[in-house]
């Protein structure tokens, strides 16, 4: 039981880990774009 829960939370922690980095990436990603437009 506690072996599962442990992987469990890992596993969710990690998860929103990458949702955050993706997101942070793709932000960073329009900000340029947009710069480039606009230069």
């Amino acid at each position: 039981m506690r072996i599962t829960t442990l992987v469990r939370s890992v596993y969710s922690f990690s998860f929103i880990c990458i949702l955050g980095i993706c997101s942070q990436v793709i932000s960073k990603g329009l900000l340029s774009g947009v710069l480039m437009r606009l230069r």
